[in-house]
């Protein structure tokens, strides 16, 4: 299958579901701490400890790592809407807010990502077997 294809398909599948998320979680017009992103920000950082933990740079899963990281968690996780997020917070005048969202977001994705290092770990000898 063409690896631009299988990008394309995983971005559109992470698109909808951060979509969703953030239509869920984050109403139009709601103002505070943005949830959404940042759920979606931290179970990105899990996945992708997740999946590279786990097939690592395995030659004949080489499909499966382009088609989940580039693709689907690419379209997934939104960190260049936190940018944007923060500024907007920034601009309003909730400073620790905005504090607060990127602390939260970036050593908590980066905690979890090492936890699905860890977990994939743990998993490895099953998807082997």
């Amino acid at each position: 299958m063409n690896l631009s294809l299988l990008v394309g398909l995983g971005a559109a599948a992470g698109g909808l579901g951060r979509f969703w998320i953030s239509t869920l979680l984050n109403p139009a017009g709601q103002v505070g701490f943005p949830t959404a992103t940042c759920l979606v920000n931290l179970v990105g950082s899990l996945a992708i400890g997740l999946v590279v933990g786990s097939i690592g740079e395995d030659p004949k899963l080489v499909w499966l790592r382009i088609l989940l990281v580039s693709g689907f968690l690419g379209g997934f996780t939104t960190f260049s809407a936190l940018s944007l997020e923060t500024l907007g917070l920034i601009r309003a005048g909730e400073v620790g807010t905005a504090v607060t969202y990127v602390l939260t977001s970036v050593v908590g994705g980066l905690l979890l990502c090492w936890v699905g290092f860890w977990l994939a770990g743990l998993m490895r000898p099953q998807l082997a077997g």
